[in-house]
């Protein structure tokens, strides 16, 4: 991502909705982010290369400084089997250098001197394919995990747990390990994740067209997911800001 607020007129602060989908972040130009956890607290400096698990909370963020930034998003489970952390443990963040001391500091090195973009894309490639060799094989977990995301969410965590070959209560804590959210809270952020994305590619789409697009019982189960996962009413200009937000965290899934 290259960042120019000022040219787009945009505000370089942004409140960031609840999410679960997992990243990794590479500052390759300018000062790291700025992040504020706590209404009450100030603003705390991230490090330049920094892992993000699910998200629970409507964090603050200030990317004005950071000019050049890569991220890499995983599937479902995906950032565990890459790195080996319970996913729990990463509900706010975790500087990279604190799990890959060595490797974090070379690609910060690397990164600063990469020429372009696809010098820089090459050096996380070479990354990933070298972690990717050390993964284990998918498990029936990562598919039925796969479904659910497929399926926006609506599977029960019964039939998701059947998928997996596990009982429901080994399935829980499989998820809370790999996915750092009990299953039941992850497929709900999903399908709220699904649907917000799913509005903001089609504008001319009401908010009743999309609650029955994703199963939702009714518009106001949408509206209180939509409250609670953003802080904001989805027809504010909050919402719409929160919209455009939430769309470039989770990408395409």
């Amino acid at each position: 991502m290259n960042i120019d607020f000022e040219k787009h007129g945009v505000s370089s602060i942004q409140v960031y909705p609840q999410f679960v989908t997992e990243h990794l972040y590479f500052t390759i130009a300018g000062d790291a982010c700025l992040v504020q956890t706590d209404p009450q607290k100030g603003f705390i400096k991230y490090p330049r290369n920094f892992i993000v698990g699910p998200q629970l909370v409507n964090d603050i963020v200030d990317l004005g400084k950071c000019k050049h930034i890569a991220r890499i998003s995983f599937r479902p489970g995906g950032l565990y089997r890459l790195l080996g952390i319970p996913m729990y443990e990463l509900t706010d963040g975790l500087d990279l250098s604190l799990v890959l001391a060595k490797q974090s500091r070379d690609l910060s090195e690397r990164l600063a001197g990469a020429a372009d973009n696809y010098a820089a894309f090459e050096i996380l490639e070479s990354f990933l394919l070298q972690r990717a060799a050390l993964l284990k094989p998918i498990t029936p977990y990562d598919l039925a995990i796969a479904e659910l995301v497929k399926h926006n969410g609506n599977i029960s965590i019964r039939q998701a747990a059947d998928w997996a070959a596990l009982s429901i209560r080994q399935f829980e804590r499989k998820s809370q390990m790999m996915l750092g959210v009990p299953p039941k809270l992850y497929a709900r952020i999903t399908r709220f994740s699904n649907a917000c994305r799913y509005k903001q590619a089609n504008p001319d789409k009401t908010w009743l067209q999309v609650t029955y697009e994703y199963g939702y019982a009714d518009q106001m189960h949408l509206i209180n997911d939509f409250k609670q996962f953003t802080g904001v009413n989805p027809e504010s200009p909050e919402g719409r800001q929160a919209l455009g937000v939430l769309s470039l965290i989770e990408g395409k899934r």
